[in-house]
């Protein structure tokens, strides 16, 4: 008797479907594509083949030729090609201690002063030695309430949180001739930003952002993985190949440095170089 062996039913395996994005990747890819669409150059038209220099025209049999010709025309001819020109782009600049602190100033000085003062514009040690720490606790409680005689141990902040007062400290601080000295309120010298005054203010707002009352929070949430490869998968789908392959490596090395705890803003021009196999395209750190 004998036993026919039949082979077991082959089953295909279904494509998997691609990765569809969330909502809130949604709108990170839009943001991250006009990114790229903005910053990344398209791809460099095709070269047009050479054309035939086109015969001179026979002269009409009424018309003599001309003895005397006038000096000839720069005119451009169909057989003379352009080069390629590429430019280069200008490293960008960066920004010094003077550039972050003075437009911070430069505001305290106009609601100080009531002028507005240009861009470009030095203030003289006089004007910084007239400032008291009575103004700068004034100024900031204007931007924080919106009125400078609020009581701020009863009223919650409105417009700015603890971090932003902190900040306008440090930038008004780099430029007083005396801050390297504590503010004293009997003589009014000193450090402004030091001031009692300040001091209170400061406390006030750190209570309250501990109570979660005030101002609340605009920090994001970070993307999840998953995110990141719709985010990766959207940047393949691009009609532009160039756009797409730059897109993809961007995401794809910035999910990498997050996996190894690091930042890819920290990056330095310098720590950057070319892929050999593909220099135009690939880069290594």
């Amino acid at each position: 008797m004998h036993h026919v062996s039949t082979p077991p039913p082959t089953t295909t395996k279904a494509p998997a479907a691609p990765l569809q994005p969330t909502t809130a990747a949604a709108g990170i890819n839009a943001f991250a594509l006009a990114f790229l669409a903005d910053n990344v150059p398209g791809p460099e038209p095709p070269p047009q083949p050479l054309q035939d220099c086109p015969a001179p025209l026979p002269l009409p049999e009424n018309q003599a030729p001309n003895t005397h010709p006038s000096p000839p025309q720069q005119v451009a001819s169909p057989c003379q090609q352009q080069p390629n020109q590429q430019v280069m782009r200008e490293p960008r600049r960066e920004l010094t201690l003077h550039d972050r602190y003075h437009p911070s100033l430069r505001e305290f000085m106009r609601w100080h002063d009531g002028v507005d003062y240009p861009r470009d514009c030095h203030f003289t040690r006089e004007q910084l030695l007239q400032i008291t720490g009575d103004d700068f606790y004034r100024w900031c409680k204007s931007r924080i309430y919106g009125d400078p005689d609020v009581n701020e141990t009863v009223v919650p902040p409105i417009h700015y949180r603890l971090h932003s007062v902190l900040a306008w400290k440090r930038a008004v601080s780099h430029f007083m001739p005396t801050n390297n000295i504590q503010w004293n309120d009997a003589i009014q010298q000193g450090n402004l930003t030091q001031s009692s005054a300040m001091s209170r203010l400061v406390k006030a707002m750190r209570r309250f952002q501990t109570q979660r009352r005030g101002v609340s929070s605009q920090v994001c949430r970070p993307l999840t993985p998953q995110e990141y490869e719709a985010i990766i998968e959207a940047c393949w789908k691009i009609d532009n190949k160039e756009l797409a392959l730059c897109g993809a490596a961007f995401f794809s090395m910035q999910l990498s440095m997050i996996g190894r705890v690091d930042d890819t803003a920290k990056f330095r021009e310098d720590d950057l170089k070319a892929y050999e196999p593909y220099p135009d395209y690939g880069i290594t750190a």
